[in-house]
């Protein structure tokens, strides 16, 4: 008999993490799952801890992806996944004990819950816990913040295979942002939920990333975002005044609330640009995240509010000045930055 759950790990050179990351996999309360460990042949110690847990553990199952990359490894392991239900993992990062179960036990009390994540916390190299994560909950608040945000810690994540069908991800183009471009393309497939519980630690790199691929992931991320905005701008007006309520505000924390917000400014200036500008700008504007750049970038925050509005009766003429202000301070900012070689 199949597992009810597939625990999906590509590996690639992780060898400082990888026993860590198993462990926490093999520790979970919920027992009864496959871990398919999708992985290229590595030059550290990676293949051998592998080796090692796949003789000892009988749920390991183990398939080689030679040179193929990320996505494909993704892709093969979505087509081996036996399980009812397909939990995400990523091969340094560390799921806590009640991770596996949680999710389970909500979607299936939840059948119309196709995807659900959990609160997470940043850790560093030397598992120091940076900053904590409490991510909106409920489906119309995560639908519309993944206009901005992939919301969700990549492994972090557990979908239904039923949802799912055909759709794989992307190997289109080199692609920064797998796992934000699936959960677009799944967000209206049925509804979406959060645990609140820190129940993944997220590993970031303080060093190894190098300016490129940081800048990739932010034009990516951009992308996809627009894309997905253009396809549900309708839903998103229809849900925002119920979201900014005071009713909806005062149940959240204050750490809830602080993130909650980042988020919609982040919205806010998207829709200026978006209705003002060539959504190609947008996407450059988020790649601009740190030097001589950066106070562009800064910009994002001054019309958050603004745009929030733009839509609502007779707020329009208000604004329609600071919004043309807005446009010359940033092809000033544009036209700086190129001189300066950004």
């Amino acid at each position: 008999m199949n597992p009810p759950v597939s625990i999906i790990m590509p590996v690639y050179n992780c060898g400082q993490y990888l026993t860590a990351a198993i462990e926490s996999i093999l520790k979970q309360k919920f027992t009864d799952f496959e871990l398919l460990i999708i992985y290229d042949r590595s030059s550290d110690a990676s293949d051998e801890i592998i080796d090692k847990y796949h003789k000892q553990d009988s749920r390991l199952r183990i398939h080689e992806n030679r040179g193929l990359g990320i996505i494909s490894a993704l892709n093969c392991g979505l087509d081996l996944a036996a399980g009812e239900f397909i939990a995400r993992m990523d091969a340094d990062d560390i799921s806590l004990p009640e991770r596996i179960n949680s999710q389970y036990n909500l979607m299936k009390k939840n059948p119309e819950c196709i995807l659900c994540g959990t609160w997470y916390k940043y850790i560093n190299e030397e598992d120091k816990v940076l900053s904590e994560i409490p991510l909106p909950e409920h489906d119309s608040e995560i639908k519309t913040l993944l206009a901005v945000s992939a919301v969700f810690a990549h492994g972090s994540v557990m979908f239904r295979r039923s949802a799912l069908g055909n759709l794989r991800y992307s190997e289109a183009k080199p692609n920064f942002a797998e796992d934000y471009r699936l959960w677009t393309e799944l967000a209206f497939r049925g509804r979406l939920a959060v645990i609140p519980e820190y129940l993944y630690h997220y590993r970031e790199y303080s060093a190894s990333l190098s300016q490129r691929v940081s800048r990739e992931l932010a034009s990516d991320t951009a992308a996809a975002g627009m894309e997905y905005l253009s396809k549900n701008r309708e839903f998103i007006f229809s849900v925002l005044p119920q979201l900014l309520s005071r009713e909806n505000l005062s149940l959240k924390s204050k750490k809830q609330k602080k993130y909650f917000f980042s988020l919609v400014q982040q919205l806010g200036i998207k829709l200026v640009l978006a209705e003002y500008l060539k959504p190609g700008w947008y996407v450059f504007f988020c790649s601009l995240r740190s030097g001589q750049a950066r106070p562009l970038f800064m910009l994002k925050y001054l019309f958050s509010l603004a745009a929030l509005l733009l839509h609502a009766p007779g707020v329009y003429e208000n604004i329609e000045k600071k919004l043309i202000k807005f446009k010359k301070i940033f092809f000033v900012c544009i036209r700086h930055n190129s001189g300066s070689g950004v």
